[in-house]
């Protein structure tokens, strides 16, 4: 169900369940594996949005243990954007909150999680000589979480993490005499935090990835549990070259170096370490096909993961689209 209600808000429902574990797999449906029900109510604006959500899981999945996964999990958000007086810049403050509950009232395995808190951002560019582009970015992040039914953890937990980091960028432009261009930016960002915060349970930034849209973030994990600890250097370099017949390539590198050794990723994503694997993306477009390449390469030379997918829309009213993930 889908409703638009006053005031620009939007209500969703959804409502999945099966008598039979076979159910999709006889039929030929699709392949779902954990069923989703659930209500979500939000709002998107310009500088503003809103979202809360409450939500039932169920796995068929062979091997699965329903009494041991989340399975009743609400979640709310509420998100401003702003231009900050006095020290100018964009900033972006964000109140969360979440629970979830498991089924089971065993210790560690049934542990049932409450989490409600902040976190503010600010970012400012400043134009410099020889078109260096200076960027500064903050972040204050501040959670305080209820822990039952797991005795490796204290009932009550309160983290606050500061970050700061400075960002220097030069973008270098060339104009072909044919009409094609190419724009070449080498990035390098030093981040400062604490090397010690107190240990949550981490429920939400179990998966992470390695990709070109947040090799310079302040933070590689997708959640809000994980943290990345200490000072750390993100270097990287782009290219892009435009040619006038409608093509466009791009080639992102890059690493992050690291004060602490990161733990809490997935083998595969490349970033755990003190050192991160090397990320190698590459892309080529025009209007009819898109070719996207993404490698994530060890310490050791060995590639951790690929990411490779095409996509073809020739005129008329159908495209193809194909993609092949290999990881270790």
């Amino acid at each position: 169900g889908y409703f638009d209600l006053p005031r620009g808000f939007q209500l969703k429902f959804q409502i999945q369940t099966v008598s039979d574990p076979n159910y999709f797999l006889n039929y030929g449906l699709t392949q779902v594996d954990r069923l989703e029900s659930g209500l979500e109510l939000s709002r998107t604006r310009r500088d503003e949005y809103i979202d809360a959500r409450l939500l039932r899981f169920h796995s068929i999945r062979s091997g699965d243990n329903n009494d041991t996964l989340p399975n009743v999990v609400a979640t709310a958000d509420w998100s401003r954007r702003f231009a900050l007086p006095l020290i100018g810049g964009s900033a972006k403050l964000d109140f969360r909150g979440m629970a979830l509950r498991r089924r089971s009232s065993a210790d560690v395995v049934g542990r049932d999680i409450s989490r409600a808190g902040f976190v503010f951002d600010w970012r400012r560019d400043w134009i410099l000589p020889e078109g260096l582009v200076l960027t500064g970015l903050g972040s204050l992040q501040s959670d305080l979480y209820g822990v039952r039914q797991d005795s490796s953890y204290p009932a009550t937990i309160a983290r606050t993490v500061p970050q700061a980091a400075v960002q220097l960028s030069w973008p270098w432009v060339r104009a072909g005499a044919k009409g094609a261009s190419d724009v070449i930016t080498p990035v390098a960002q030093l981040i400062f935090a604490p090397r010690s915060v107190p240990a949550v349970p981490n429920e939400d930034s179990v998966i992470s990835d390695f990709d070109e849209g947040n090799l310079f973030s302040l933070s590689h994990f997708n959640g809000v549990d994980g943290i990345e600890l200490g000072r750390r250097v993100n270097l990287g370099v782009t290219w892009t070259h435009y040619d006038p017949s409608g093509w466009t390539f791009g080639v992102a590198a890059g690493r992050i170096w690291r004060q602490v050794t990161a733990t809490g990723y997935d083998p595969a994503s490349g970033l755990g370490g003190k050192s991160s694997g090397w990320l190698l993306a590459t892309q080529a477009k025009n209007r009819r096909l898109e070719i996207i390449n993404r490698a994530v390469f060890g310490n050791g030379g060995g590639l951790n993961k690929d990411e490779l997918s095409l996509r073809w829309t020739p005129p008329g009213r159908f495209s193809a689209s194909t993609s092949y993930n290999w990881m270790t």
